[in-house]
């Protein structure tokens, strides 16, 4: 299974307008004393909080690309071979294609070449023999 650019552009509009209509939605508050039903997410608003900053994560050196690398090779190996797979395929179609259509040349030509021995009045094919 496949997808094209124009497909993957259209599911990005259609995303993008889905998350734009979700933050337009008001967030519906309960107050504190209602209890939450199971399943519930609770928000909780507080005016001064401080946002901790996130904890530093071991940033790779600016020129180890290895992981980078890894990965993409081993995508872009993948898409050959469904790249091969696919060239395969139209060559055998191809192929079977051509075939039947030569098959049909021959059998044509065979009989034409019979219709002529049965004018030459030779009922003897000794001159030629199909193989």
């Amino acid at each position: 299974m496949s997808i094209t650019r124009e497909e993957i552009r259209q599911l990005c509009i259609a995303h993008d307008g889905f998350m734009a209509e979700q933050a337009s939605v008001p967030i519906e508050e309960r107050s504190v004393s209602a209890a939450p039903s199971p399943g519930d997410l609770i928000y909780r608003r507080m005016e001064n909080a401080q946002v901790a900053a996130p904890a530093a994560e071991p940033q790779a050196s600016e020129g180890d690309w290895s992981g980078w690398e890894r990965w993409l090779r081993a995508h872009l190996d993948i898409e050959r071979e469904r790249m091969l797979d696919g060239i395969a395929e139209a060559t055998v179609t191809l192929i079977q294609r051509e075939r039947v259509k030569h098959d049909r040349e021959i059998a044509e030509l065979r009989g034409r070449l019979d219709a002529l021995f049965q004018l030459l009045g030779t009922g003897n094919k000794k001159l030629w023999t199909p193989p």
